[in-house]
């Protein structure tokens, strides 16, 4: 065989070998019997913490309640005492204990005072007076609230801004007064009978804001 001719043959062979190739990779490629990896799928997790239900701490614009025994009394503090072991009031909430006056001429009416600021919307309390003689208990006491408001030149303008009458007998009386923008509250005590005790249970302010 002559050299051109053999050379001629090779490259047939060569043309049909890569021709076999080219026919067998794609198939290989797409034969459903080969297994082919998968990439691998990443879970993406929450970022950020979470945060509970009322887990801010802020206020939830509901009203905040003050006791008022938490005040501490600007005047007439000597007027507050403490319940006898006659009358139990552990079962009252923050209960502040009036002394009544002695009715005598220049005794006739009790007074306490504290210092507001501007910081208080409204008063509520339960009168509940004592006596210790069973006659006694028809004997009426009044409590009023006056109300300071400081004008600019400095002076005080006092109003009466709520009133509850009680009497042991007939039982507890309940006392609200609006104090928004007050300076000063002032409670008065009246009472018929000198020896009566008074209990306000439950005396809170309502806080501004």
């Amino acid at each position: 065989m002559k050299p051109a001719e053999k050379w001629s043959l090779v490259a047939a062979v060569a043309g049909i070998l890569v021709a076999l190739l080219a026919w067998w990779f794609p198939r290989a490629a797409d034969d459903p019997g080969k297994s082919h990896p998968t990439p691998a799928t990443t879970t993406g997790a929450a970022t950020g913490p979470t945060t509970p239900a009322g887990g801010s701490g802020q206020p939830t614009g509901g009203a905040t309640e003050v006791p008022l025994d938490s005040l501490p009394a600007q005047s007439g503090g000597a007027n507050l005492t403490r319940a006898p072991h006659s009358v139990d009031v552990s079962s009252y909430d923050h209960p502040l204990v009036l002394s009544c006056p002695s009715n005598s001429s220049d005794d006739k009416v009790r007074e306490i005072t504290w210092s507001l600021r501007g910081r208080y919307l409204d008063l509520s309390a339960t009168v509940r007076p004592f006596v210790g003689e069973a006659q006694e208990q028809d004997s009426r006491v009044t409590v009023t609230v006056v109300a300071g408001y400081k004008q600019r030149d400095g002076t005080f303008d006092r109003r009466m801004v709520g009133e509850a009458g009680a009497a042991p007998g007939p039982g507890p009386r309940s006392l609200t007064a609006p104090v928004e923008n007050a300076e000063e509250l002032t409670l008065q005590l009246r009472c018929e009978y000198p020896l009566t005790l008074v209990v306000l249970d439950g005396a809170s302010l309502t806080r501004a804001g």
